[in-house]
């Protein structure tokens, strides 16, 4: 008779443990890259949709609660020491910038596990020269202007220009950065059409 061997050797079952642990790191590595990568596109879509927002308000004439057109526009308000949250206000009157209770409805907008680190402007003399490549905030043709700027302030016009806290800049904008994963994104507006422009760092 011969004997017959059944189960596994110590070998077998070592190879196959390293097998399984190797796929679950794989796999536990693509769902946190998956999940980083919804925090910041809910970022992008969150600051892109507002922009937008406050855009169509301003030039879709939309009036306030009592009935009025706020003289000064709608317009997008970031400040880097709170950097999970940006703002959607009126401006009531022409040069007026944002004052906490001109929120519109919902304006108040947090952040998930992303925050804003910079305050990008485009240089004017190296744009007249780029042949309309002037790169993506942080690169090329942008200025960081941070340091002399903790505050965004885009206001949006009925002409669909823009009014800024910050002057001779015909591109300005901001990156933001996943807290767990240092991917970034950013955002820009053109302060002359109004034309807002989003999108990831490779």
């Amino acid at each position: 008779m011969f004997n017959k061997r059944f189960g596994f050797t110590i070998v077998e079952l070592m190879v196959s443990v390293s097998i399984i642990v190797v796929m679950f790191v794989f796999v536990l590595a693509n769902f946190r890259t998956a999940r980083y990568g919804g925090d910041l596109n809910n970022t992008l879509s969150q600051v892109v949709d507002g922009l937008k927002t406050v855009r169509n308000m301003s030039l879709g004439g939309k009036q306030l609660t009592n009935g009025s057109f706020p003289e000064g526009g709608y317009g997008f308000y970031l400040d880097l020491n709170s950097p999970s949250q940006f703002i959607l206000f009126f401006a009531p009157n022409i040069g007026d910038n944002y004052i906490t209770g001109n929120e519109i409805s919902n304006g108040i907008k947090n952040l998930d596990k992303v925050y804003f680190t910079n305050i990008y402007g485009t240089n004017n003399s190296c744009l007249a020269n780029s042949g309309g490549d002037f790169g993506l905030p942080g690169q090329e043709c942008w200025d960081d202007i941070t340091a002399g700027n903790s505050v965004l302030e885009l206001i949006f016009n009925l002409s669909g220009g823009v009014f800024s806290n910050i002057s001779d800049v015909h591109y300005l904008g901001a990156k933001f950065k996943h807290e767990r994963s240092g991917r970034e994104g950013y955002f820009y507006v053109s302060t002359k059409s109004g034309l807002i422009t989003g999108g990831f760092y490779e």
